[in-house]
C-alpha cells in the first residue's frame, strides 16, 4: 500500500508555529481596525482647541427627520467679509462694535509652532485693532480669543494653555494655568474654559473639566469632576445655564447641559443612541459659533468627509432641544447684521448672509 507524503514533526511544528504567528496578527490587525474606527463616533483629539477637535467626532452627517427638520435656509445673499480687501489679516477671533465702531482680534496668521509629539499645527498670533485702527501685537500664539460683552476686555488661551484675561491696554486681569476654549458669561462676571484636570499634561491631556474665572477675584470655580472630555462651553442667553460637549459621558459626541448652578450635566441630544444613525445631531467642528439675538438657536459649523455644513440647535425656555436643522452648506457661522440672520463663508469662500428659521 502506497503512503501518502507526510511533514515530518519538526516542519510541521514550524509551520504551525507560523499559522499561529499569523494569526496573532491578523487578530491583532483586527482588533486595531475595530478601535480605530469606533474612535470616530467618539470625542477627544490632540489639540482642544483646534478646528474639528472638540466634538467634531460624528462618523458622517446626517439630516434630521420628522420634527427635526432638514431642509436648508434659502435666500442667502452675499455680504462683505470681516476685513477689507488687501489687509494683512487672514483671520478674525472675535470682534465688536462699541459706539458704534467696530473693534476686532485679528491673525495674521498661523505660528511657527506644532502641537507637541504631532505634526498638526499650532496656533496663531494674535492681534487687536481698536476703533481707531491702531494695531498691537497681543501675543505670537494663540489659541482662541474673545472680547467680554462690553468690549473692554479680552481673554485668549496661548498654545502653552496659558488663559490670559486683560484690559485693552494689555494690563493683566487675571490668568489661569492648563485652560482652554474661552467664553464670556453674557453680563461679562465671568469666563468659561476647559479645564485640564490636576495631574495631567497640559497637551493631550485625555480629558477636561469645565470652570469658571471670576476676572475681579482670579477665582477658579470648577463645576465637573474632569473624568470626562468636556468641552467647547458656552453660557446660554441667559447667563444661567452652560452648554457644553462631551463624547466620553455617553460614548458617541452630544450636546449636554448644566441648567442651573451646583446641578449635574444633562444630556439633550442624541439621549439613548448608541450609534450614528438618521436622528444623529453632529457637534461643532469650530470655535466659531454664537447665540442668536432674536431667538434662541445655537449656530455652528460641521465638517466631516469633505462636508462643510451650518447647523442650528433651538432650545426652549428650559434647555430643551425642540429642534436641530441643518441651515446651509459653509463654515464659520458668525452673527449677521440684522435679528434673526446668520453670516457665513459658503462653499465657494464668500461670506453670505441667511435667515434662520422663524
Amino acid at each position: 500500500m502506497t503512503k501518502k507524503n507526510s511533514i515530518s514533526n519538526p516542519q510541521a511544528k514550524q509551520i504551525n508555529s507560523k499559522k499561529w504567528v499569523w494569526g496573532v496578527l491578523v487578530m491583532a490587525a483586527g482588533i486595531f481596525f475595530v478601535w480605530f474606527f469606533s474612535k470616530g463616533a467618539h470625542f477627544g483629539q490632540a489639540n482642544p482647541e483646534g478646528e474639528g477637535a472638540k466634538g467634531n467626532s460624528n462618523p458622517r452627517l446626517v439630516k434630521q427627520p420628522g420634527s427635526l427638520l432638514s431642509k436648508k435656509s434659502d435666500g442667502a445673499k452675499v455680504v462683505e467679509g470681516e476685513q477689507p480687501p488687501g489687509s494683512r489679516f487672514d483671520f478674525t477671533f472675535d470682534s465688536v462694535t462699541v459706539g458704534g465702531k467696530k473693534r476686532s482680534l485679528l491673525s495674521t496668521g498661523r505660528d511657527a509652532k506644532y502641537v507637541p509629539d504631532s505634526d498638526a499645527p499650532s496656533g496663531r498670533d494674535l492681534w487687536i485693532q481698536d476703533e481707531t485702527g491702531h494695531e498691537r501685537l497681543v501675543d505670537s500664539s494663540v489659541y482662541r480669543a474673545k472680547f467680554s460683552p462690553d468690549g473692554s476686555k479680552i481673554a485668549y488661551t496661548t498654545t502653552e494653555a496659558t488663559m490670559r484675561i486683560e484690559d485693552l491696554q494689555g494690563n493683566k486681569v487675571a490668568e489661569v494655568q492648563g485652560a482652554y476654549e474661552p467664553n464670556w458669561k453674557p453680563d461679562g462676571s465671568s469666563v468659561i474654559f476647559s479645564k485640564v484636570p490636576p495631574g495631567l499634561p497640559n497637551n493631550s491631556p485625555g480629558a477636561f473639566q469645565l470652570a469658571t474665572v471670576d476676572p475681579a477675584t482670579g477665582k477658579v470655580e470648577t463645576l465637573t469632576d474632569g473624568k470626562f472630555d468636556d468641552g467647547r462651553p458656552v453660557f446660554d442667553p441667559s447667563g444661567k445655564s452652560i452648554l457644553f460637549v462631551s463624547g466620553g459621558r455617553s460614548g458617541l459626541a452630544s450636546f449636554w447641559m448644566i441648567k442651573a448652578p451646583g446641578e449635574q450635566p444633562v444630556q439633550i441630544t442624541n439621549v439613548g443612541e448608541t450609534g450614528v444613525n438618521e436622528k444623529f445631531v453632529p457637534t461643532p467642528y469650530s470655535p466659531k459659533n454664537f447665540w442668536s439675538t432674536g431667538s434662541p438657536w445655537f449656530v455652528y459649523d460641521v465638517q466631516r468627509d469633505g462636508n462643510k455644513q451650518i447647523w442650528g440647535l433651538h432650545l426652549d425656555a428650559d434647555g430643551t432641544p425642540t429642534e436641530a436643522i441643518q441651515l446651509a452648506e459653509g463654515l464659520y457661522p458668525r452673527p449677521g447684521a440684522a435679528p434673526n440672520t446668520f453670516a457665513y463663508e459658503n462653499t465657494d469662500g464668500k461670506i453670505v448672509e441667511s435667515n434662520l428659521p422663524q
